[in-house]
């Protein structure tokens, strides 16, 4: 039995190899610059969902009234935010919940459950009542 020749492929030419690479890396950093974008992008969006909701804006919605070129440029973004947010607060009022006038009462402690009569029961859940007793004995 005679073993099977094996070929050696043949390296390509180096500058083509090169050529490959440096395209195939290029393309890499493309890449990773608009996934890097995307997620700033993604990142401010939910900042700004954050702090709409902590403003007390009805709709979340609403952020997107804001310009966000110029936070993504802002040194301090948590402050462009907020500055953003207050001036759509000054400019669209209605975006934004009034103030409640009305007393805040907290709710009243629920009451323990207490046990149903027999009289309130109809027939059947009077017997399904009473075999249940009758098993715990």
């Amino acid at each position: 039995m005679s073993e099977p020749e094996l070929s050696v492929a043949q390296p390509n030419d180096p500058a083509e190899e090169l050529s490959r690479l440096r395209a195939e890396l290029e393309e890499t950093r493309a890449r990773l610059a608009a996934e890097a974008e995307r997620h700033r992008r993604e990142s401010l969006e939910a900042s700004l969902k954050l702090a709409a909701l902590s403003a007390g804006m009805i709709d979340p919605d609403g952020v997107k009234l804001i310009d966000p070129a110029p936070l993504l440029e802002a040194e301090d973004r948590d402050k462009a935010i907020a500055a953003a947010m207050e001036t759509l607060r000054a400019r669209k009022p209605w975006l934004f919940g009034a103030p409640s006038t009305a007393p805040h009462h907290p709710a009243p402690p629920p009451e323990p459950p207490r046990p149903r009569h027999a009289r309130e029961m109809t027939r059947e859940e009077y017997e399904r009542a009473k075999a249940e007793l009758l098993r715990r004995l």
